[in-house]
């Protein structure tokens, strides 16, 4: 596409099905890129070529369409809650619609059996806080809040050490 380079990406609502029609005369052609792939264990000295992916707010993620990638990081996030000591929240609003993030960390509430102590930092962090007391079961004790903004003016190593 004019104005990006290889390997980089396009934004479009996929909740949307995307339609190309071709100028008449004309026809679209796709051509099958080769997928770079490397040996686990082989990658090169200075990294491996990857492009950059977001999944947008929309009702309804596609997560299944990026093959087995998902599925590892959403397992290795929530060994990661099974075990933290502390989680640090920073600008996640656990939005209505994130069903998948709500069900993956009250997973991993469930099979501890003590609780993690909670920051957050957000600038309107009422809703998640509520979310914390009132469907995964925090105390006000267990939760401290940072209602600020993440910017180069916080001094995120102070919410850290607190």
């Amino acid at each position: 596409m004019e104005g990006y380079e290889r390997l980089s990406y396009g934004y479009y609502p996929v909740n949307l099905d995307m339609v190309a029609y071709a100028p008449d005369g004309q026809e679209i052609v796709s051509i099958p890129q080769p997928k770079p792939h490397v040996e686990e264990g082989k990658a090169p000295s200075d990294g491996v070529a990857t492009i950059p992916l977001i999944i947008p707010p929309v009702k309804e993620k596609k997560y299944d369409q990026y093959g087995c990638l998902f599925e590892n990081l959403w397992k290795k996030t929530a060994s990661a809650i099974e075990k933290a000591d502390e989680i640090i929240l920073i600008g996640y609003s656990f939005p209505k619609t994130d069903i998948k993030s709500t069900k993956l960390f009250l997973d991993a509430f469930m099979k501890r059996s003590s609780k993690p102590r909670i920051k957050i930092l957000d600038p309107n962090p009422e809703r998640i806080v509520d979310k914390f007391k009132y469907e995964f079961g925090f105390t006000d004790s267990e939760i401290l809040v940072c209602k600020d903004y993440f910017s180069d003016d916080f001094d995120i190593a102070e919410m850290i050490k607190n």
